[in-house]
């Protein structure tokens, strides 16, 4: 459950520091889906590092407008469980853990840029990415130089 915490926290934090306001009241799925095509969630393909017999994960690809939260059956998991643990115990498995775990790092990687080699460091190397988005000039941020200061752009999403 921390996990998918985790990654509705990152989502609010995205969309916040870009002005974007929640379609409704508070944000929900149909405002993070803004987020898939310009992180290029959908792109990112991870293994785990120790384990390569489990296959790979693509946290984000069967994530669909249509229905933003059971698309994602990991986080569609996630919501059954938080709202009623006990008729919904059997949502409470390995294989949503791991794509909740892969999407919240998929999603770091997207956010940050970080460099995989940093990554590893920190998390011991668990996950290793198989397939990754290619980044244009134009879509990532790049310190401004000396002398220079940020320039804000927005999202507009």
């Amino acid at each position: 459950m921390l996990v998918c915490s985790e990654l509705e926290s990152q989502f609010r934090g995205i969309l916040d520091s870009n002005n974007v306001k929640p379609l409704s009241e508070r944000f929900t799925t149909k405002d993070y889906f803004k987020l898939k095509m310009i992180m290029k969630l959908a792109e990112f393909e991870v293994e785990l590092e120790r384990y390569p017999e489990l296959g790979r994960f693509t946290p984000f690809l069967s994530w669909k407008l249509e229905s933003p939260s059971k698309s994602l059956t990991w986080y569609f998991n996630y919501h059954l469980i938080k709202h009623d643990r006990k008729s919904n115990y059997e949502s409470a498995n390995l294989k949503s853990l791991l794509e909740s775990l892969t999407g919240l790092y998929v999603l770091i990687l997207a956010e940050y840029g970080v460099k995989e080699e940093y990554l590893d460091g920190v998390l011991g190397g668990y996950f290793k990415v198989t397939k990754a988005p290619l980044w244009e000039d134009r879509e990532m941020y790049f310190h401004p130089k000396k002398g220079n200061s940020w320039e804000r752009r927005d999202l507009n999403l």
